[in-house]
């Protein structure tokens, strides 16, 4: 019943959530003035993209509906590019869904029809780079869409990847120690099933290394890896909607991936993904909440 009922929810209203539209632009609503100007600030492509550049677009993702607690992610982001010194546009409610639930649970017509929507109104909009949030997002864009074979006149970076080389680049610097023991969730969807490649051989092209560089870039981080991790990551439990249809394995598969946390002597556990994130922090919380549950970039962001 559950994968019915996402299914019926993407075509009723082309989100996994059954939110309006205008909820994808609740997070807006206190975005300090200096980064204001990244909103919408009319109807039409071109209006929706900002009033700054149309060619770097923030995409933050339906998970950004699921509830207060997601819509940290985006202004976090935000808050680290203009930091950086970097001018996004954002699409506001005119944004729509990636297609991944459509895709994932098989109805590949109605995921094509997004992806055929998706690239036509960014390659209007003149977008060159597109700078995704979601892992489900970044993996749906990055591996899947090139096989509707539309052509894409954008690139697809997640905001990691774009965060790291900011790092590099010196137009960000973290200052602030941070003195805990931490380890790292890699999920799914920016690792193996982002690409292509082969279990067990290390040959997948995953976003591994920018998350461990933005976080030992962060004074005083002790960090301690996992024994299964990037490739070889034993997922959160959410992965392809398995909450929606099978939540006691979704949830098992979460406290199994503390235990192995736990081990490492860790005492916060950093990751990234909307998904991940949710799953992983219930079963923190059934753990006793010995554990922290942290977001990358929440934890470079207050360390600048």
């Amino acid at each position: 019943g559950g994968f019915k009922d996402l299914l019926a929810a993407m075509k009723e209203t082309m989100n996994p959530y059954r939110k309006p539209d205008a909820d994808r632009a609740k997070w807006m609503k206190d975005l300090p003035a200096d980064l204001a100007g990244a909103a919408p600030k009319g109807k039409g492509a071109k209006a929706a993209a900002s009033t700054k550049t149309n060619s770097v677009l923030l995409y933050v993702g339906c998970g950004v509906m699921r509830d207060a607690a997601a819509e940290q992610a985006p202004k976090t982001a935000l808050k680290l590019l203009a930091k950086a010194g970097v001018d996004v546009g954002l699409l506001g409610e005119r944004e729509r869904c990636c297609g991944n639930p459509s895709l994932r649970l098989g109805d590949v017509d109605n995921f094509v029809a997004f992806a055929k929507e998706n690239i036509k109104m960014f390659n209007e909009m003149g977008v060159k780079k597109l700078v995704t949030l979601c892992p489900f997002c970044h993996s749906t864009f990055k591996r899947d869409y090139p096989d509707v074979g539309d052509k894409m006149n954008f690139e697809v970076v997640h905001i990691l990847e774009f965060i790291d080389q900011l790092i590099k680049e010196g137009k960000l610097k973290p200052k602030k120690a941070n003195n805990v023991e931490l380890t790292y969730h890699d999920p799914c969807h920016l690792g193996r099933i982002s690409g292509f490649g082969v279990a067990g051989c290390n040959d997948f092209q995953g976003i591994y290394d920018a998350p461990r560089n933005i976080l030992k870039s962060i004074p005083g981080i002790n960090y301690l890896e996992m024994d299964r991790c990037k490739d070889n990551a034993w997922c959160c439990g959410a992965g392809s909607w398995m909450r929606n249809g099978y939540l006691d394995f979704a949830r098992w598969t979460a406290d199994e991936r503390i235990k192995e946390v736990k081990g490492t002597g860790a005492t916060t556990l950093a990751s990234y993904c909307y998904h991940c994130e949710e799953n992983l922090g219930e079963a923190v919380a059934r753990d006793g909440g010995k554990l922290k549950m942290a977001n990358v970039l929440d934890l470079l962001l207050e360390s600048l």
